[in-house]
């Protein structure tokens, strides 16, 4: 019963998601259109720097696999690493399933490559715990924009921390009711132990804990720096402040939508963003499709290549 809710859940939030985006497309057309010649005009260096700062953002997710890893005692290429990487990135993309598809993908390509169920899936939910730890200063800019500024923006970012604040407290929580009340069901209590041991592991490594939070915080500088490139290699230069804060307001934004997948959210979102700073909104809505065509739909293709590579370096099918 519970799988059939959650099931339906997706679907209907993936259908009403499909309906936003239509609709946004539909309004926004006359803009998309004039959208376009930025991007047909847009200048070779600054794709060619994006795609280099899209290698960088998968080799620090390979970074701090690799340092995760290495407090289990697991030795891990950091090729085959950010390999992996990029596969949980697409499959996150083909199948919109709120990061489940991807987290799923990278364990099981873990496990077969040798280094191990628990390790990989230490590392990986080790990973996105982290993530969201290296957000705070992020979380702090929507902060302060907020307060620095009035409108409807401003309305928007205080909701969205209020419910942040409230997913937080909502996670606590049930560590509380876990803690105190898991001893009398067998699975939380074996989830309560797992996790124990998990929080010892980091009191014993906390170098290496903190050097993963901060190779996945730069994660987010990345992201940032090819929001700013983005918009210069189409010919509309902004600054990088404005970057920066529009890349956190999406962020925070797209993190408390509880939609399936981020296609179309971050579109909207970030152009939207931008437009409400000064910049025209077919300007702000070519410099968002540039970022995203590097940052999310061109490793849909990477990342079925990687799958081919991890086949092959097994030397057998799936």
């Amino acid at each position: 019963m519970r799988k059939r809710f959650s099931r339906a859940w997706s679907i209907f939030l993936l259908f009403a998601t499909a309906g936003l985006i239509v609709y946004l497309i539909d309004k926004e057309r006359g803009e998309l259109a004039r959208s376009w010649p930025y991007l047909l005009h847009a200048n070779a260096w600054g794709v060619a720097a994006l795609l280099a700062l899209q290698l960088l953002f998968f080799l620090l997710q390979g970074a701090s696999g690799r340092v995760l890893f290495a407090t289990m005692q697991r030795k891990v290429p950091l090729l085959l690493l950010t390999v992996l990487y990029t596969l949980q990135t697409m499959y996150n993309a083909v199948l919109p399933l709120s990061g489940a598809s991807g987290t799923a993908a990278f364990i099981f390509w873990g496990n077969r490559l040798g280094y191990g169920l628990k390790e990989t899936t230490a590392t990986n939910l080790w990973s996105l715990a982290l993530s969201y730890v290296s957000l705070v200063p992020l979380l702090l800019l929507c902060l302060f924009a907020a307060f620095a500024t009035n409108g409807q923006e401003a309305n928007l970012i205080r909701v969205g921390l209020l419910i942040a604040v409230a997913v937080s407290l909502g996670v606590l929580l049930l560590y509380f009711l876990i803690s105190r009340f898991g001893q009398k069901s067998k699975r939380a209590s074996h989830t309560l132990t797992i996790l124990r041991e998990e929080w010892k592991r980091m009191q014993h490594h906390p170098i290496p804990f903190l050097f993963a939070c901060v190779y996945l915080f730069l994660v987010y500088v990345v992201r940032m720096v090819m929001v700013y490139t983005a918009f210069q290699a189409i010919h509309v230069p902004i600054s990088l402040w404005l970057a920066v804060l529009s890349y956190s307001i999406t962020s925070l934004l797209v993190l408390v939508s509880l939609a399936p997948t981020t296609i179309g959210v971050v579109e909207a979102v970030l152009a939207t963003v931008v437009h409400s700073y000064g910049v025209p909104l077919s300007m702000a809505i070519a410099g968002t499709l540039m970022y995203r065509f590097i940052s999310f739909y061109l490793p849909i293709p990477v990342g079925a290549l990687s799958l081919v590579f991890l086949q092959r370096f097994l030397k057998k099918p799936v």
